[in-house]
């Protein structure tokens, strides 16, 4: 399965371009789309979008979490500003892959098509996230906020179909526009995850779809399953075939190893122990939160 991290460019404290249209707000709205119809296509995708930081370290933080991702490639999206008009995309010239100039070039086409302005073709430049990324990759600038003609073209077509016709470029294919599935859980090779029935899913957020029941939906949609570090605090997820629970559903109330063999007990609340006695005061976990046998 093809691997792709994509990002929405800049954040809340350190925007974009502003006009006619607002980037920050319009990047996250394409690069969503971009992500449901690469899924669709059986692509997997990874979110490397940073939020709430400061330009200087914006930059940096989207890189290393790129590639750390595994991803094969990479597309940040952004819109452009500075009085002129049309797309453009970029790519890296010391990219030892033609994937970043062959893809430049066919999306920067698609969009000028797609919304009607000008195509202001494939760039080669080495801003930071084409320098600094591991994987041939892309910068999509879609239209220019500070031009009228630019911003009612964007308006038109909309971030979906936006989203959708650079997928089709990335996949090499048409996609089907998707069905809306029911809400509820559903399961592919990498694990479960929540759709809400719109066509979106729940990610980054604990979720209670039934009375007892806790999990904890990643940054990528997927229920986390083992060990998981959450906000600074240790909570176990259970595993496939774990008697008493559903699969990826936050254990309470019991014991559980890691890989070394520990032995941790998880609160009422699900985060692991530490520094007191535990199930019914029988037994002493210390500040790491293993069982200290010596007590």
């Amino acid at each position: 399965m093809p691997k792709i991290s994509t990002n929405a460019g800049h954040t809340h404290k350190a925007p974009g371009a502003s006009g006619h249209l607002d980037e920050v707000t319009e990047d996250r709205k394409i690069r969503a789309a971009l992500e449901k119809y690469l899924r669709q296509a059986g692509w997997s995708v990874h979110d490397s979008t940073t939020e709430e930081v400061t330009s200087s370290a914006d930059l940096s933080m989207i890189c290393s979490k790129a590639n750390a991702s595994g991803s094969g490639y990479f597309v940040s999206i952004h819109l452009n500003s500075g009085g002129g008009s049309g797309t453009e995309v970029y790519y890296s010239p010391t990219s030892r892959s033609d994937w970043g100039k062959t893809m430049a070039a066919k999306i920067s086409a698609a969009l000028a098509s797609l919304m009607g302005i000008r195509n202001r073709g494939a760039k080669a430049n080495n801003f930071y996230v084409l320098k600094h990324t591991n994987m041939p990759a892309i910068l999509i600038e879609i239209c220019f906020v500070d031009s009228a003609a630019d911003a009612e073209a964007y308006r038109r077509v909309g971030p979906d179909a936006i989203g959708k016709t650079i997928a089709e470029c990335i996949v090499g294919k048409a996609i089907g526009t998707p069905q809306v599935a029911k809400s509820g859980w559903y399961k592919d090779s990498r694990g479960w995850w929540w759709e809400n029935g719109d066509g979106s899913y729940k990610k980054s957020q604990w979720f209670n779809p039934s009375r007892g029941e806790w999990y904890w939906l990643g940054a990528n949609g997927y229920a986390a399953t083992g060990w998981t570090l959450i906000d600074g605090t240790w909570y176990y997820f259970a595993k496939a075939g774990e008697p008493g629970y559903r699969e990826c559903q936050m254990v309470t109330e019991a014991w559980r190893k890691d890989s070394k063999g520990n032995d941790y007990w998880l609160s009422g609340d699900g985060s692991m122990a530490t520094s007191r006695w535990v199930d019914r005061a029988r037994y002493y976990v210390g500040p790491d939160g293993a069982w200290d046998q010596s007590r």
